[in-house]
């Protein structure tokens, strides 16, 4: 039989499993492959373009090869480029 115990457990699983399933904000990086206009790549699969981007001031400007962290904001739609590294 269940106690207050297991049901604690699943309860927590069940709040892990929805943050993960709602893609919060998460740190990666890329490589400008085009600075103009601006295109990153994060993956093999996956290349931003400058609409999916938002550009620090500080950052500067950006060359090709340029290795970038980026944040990605809940689901996925947009990046915050943070800077060059």
């Amino acid at each position: 039989m269940y106690d207050a115990k297991d049901l604690l457990k699943l309860i927590k699983q069940a709040a892990a499993e929805a943050v993960e399933a709602s893609g919060p904000v998460a740190v990666c990086t890329g490589t400008v492959i085009n600075a103009a206009p601006l295109q990153v790549k994060i993956s093999s699969k996956l290349t931003l373009g400058s609409h999916q981007m938002i550009k620090c001031r500080e950052t500067g400007e950006l060359a090709n090869q340029d290795h970038v962290v980026l944040l990605r904001q809940q689901g996925g739609q947009k990046y915050i480029i943070l800077g060059v590294f």
